[in-house]
């Protein structure tokens, strides 16, 4: 009996809620401190779609309670699928991943409540690999390796648990004593 009064009283919490799908540019929108969205006075419950000038480029980003909440997709001219992101509460959450207009893969990266996690990748338009990190479960950077076009690596950090960066492959340098 709680369960379904619990049921019910959530659709008609959804129910009365209001819904709205709005255009970036729209006067009844208005951000204010924190990055709480506001239409008519009232936090934002909907969509906003952002369109940007001189293309057919647009993002539609979901709102709830005034902030970023569920999935931010992007589109390029062609209308192709250029970034996907999801938020909860106003925080990056899950995966966030992009690509190129070749659709190559541009960005990947895992996220838990506006925190990294697991691992992010980054991308050149050919499709080597950019950047690579590894997180640990607080969000700190354990791995980050940068990579050149051709893939060379010209950076490769690993940091272990007492907080010690490390570059795997180089020699300690000593302190030089002149002969006297």
């Amino acid at each position: 009996m709680l369960k379904r009064n619990a049921i019910i009283f959530l659709l008609a919490t959804l129910a009365c809620t209001k819904r709205y799908e709005v255009a970036f540019n729209d006067k009844n929108l208005s951000i204010q401190s924190g990055g709480k969205m506001f239409y008519r006075g009232e936090p934002l419950n909907g969509e906003i779609t952002q369109e940007f000038p001189g293309t057919e480029a647009r993002r539609l980003t979901t709102y709830r309670d005034g902030y970023e909440d569920g999935l931010t997709q992007t589109y390029n001219e062609a209308g192709l699928l250029t970034e996907e992101r999801t938020y909860k509460k106003g925080q990056k959450h899950g995966v966030h991943r992009g690509w190129h207009n070749n659709g190559k893969y541009r960005f990947y990266a895992e996220f838990d409540n506006g925190r990294y996690v697991g691992e992010s990748w980054s991308w050149y338009f050919n499709g080597q690999v950019y950047e690579y990190k590894k997180y640990d479960a607080a969000g700190n950077a354990v791995v980050h390796k940068q990579l050149r076009e051709n893939g060379q690596v010209y950076q490769n950090i690993i940091v272990n648990p007492t907080g010690q960066v490390g570059v795997p492959g180089s020699k300690n340098c000593d302190t030089v004593k002149s002969k006297t």
